[in-house]
């Protein structure tokens, strides 16, 4: 809404609660975590047998045989 100069004299805003959307957000984070942080070889290979996923402790197990 404006005067009659045309200066602006009200505004209209909305305001969202997103508390539940970022903890989960930090959730996902944590969950998605841990692939990488865990101490024990993971690895997700697809169908074809192509590499999709290697976390740190397969890459290590990995350039231990010779292999990356």
């Amino acid at each position: 809404m404006f005067d009659r100069d045309g200066t602006p004299v009200s505004m209209v805003g909305t305001v969202l609660d997103i508390t539940e959307r970022k903890e989960m957000e930090e959730r996902h984070l944590h969950l998605a975590s841990f692939p990488r942080l865990n101490p024990n070889p993971v690895i997700e290979i697809s169908s074809a047998g192509s590499t999709r996923y290697r976390n740190p402790a397969t890459q290590r197990e990995l350039e231990g045989l010779g292999s990356t």
